[in-house]
């Protein structure tokens, strides 16, 4: 988590999830969208499920154990519903680790750390970015094209 004021930090995050979080930005800048993904993957993969990922698991099996359907809507996109093992889900806002093929659109799980080495040792440099009107070098730009990683030639 960057140092400094966390007001600022929540303020420039929010406004991260605006202005990156779309197809247009991704066509765009690929480059900071995937940094902005890859920050936010980075938090999500230092937690753990809590107390309540747990007690609606435990709802799901009393339900379906009573042969009720049970369909869990959440707008959490860190998986932890499906590690933990609920069945029936649906994700509102999309999955941190699922990616999707630009060219044939197939989606796939990948919880690869960094995603791909051209975000080692990147983080929060897209609030950074942010703050400063700029954006990082698209000549990182990468994206998943064919059912495979491929990177900028």
């Amino acid at each position: 988590m960057p140092s400094g004021d966390l007001a600022v930090f929540k303020e420039l995050l929010s406004k991260a999830r605006h202005d990156l979080a779309t197809p247009e930005a991704f066509r765009d800048n690929p480059s900071l969208v995937w940094e902005f993904y890859h920050y936010r993957r980075v938090l999500v993969s230092s937690k753990t499920p809590n107390s309540g990922h747990y007690a609606l698991m435990e709802l799901e099996n009393l339900l379906t154990s009573a042969n009720r359907n049970f369909t869990l809507a959440t707008q959490n996109v860190d998986g932890f519903h499906s590690s933990i093992g609920s069945k029936n889900i649906i994700e509102l806002h999309g999955n941190l680790f699922k990616v999707r093929c630009t060219k044939c659109g197939k989606v796939a799980e990948n919880h690869a750390n960094p995603i791909c080495p051209a975000l080692a040792g990147r983080g929060y440099a897209y609030l950074n970015a942010l703050n400063r009107n700029n954006f990082v070098n698209r000549k990182s730009a990468w994206f998943l094209d064919c059912c495979y990683l491929q990177y900028p030639k």
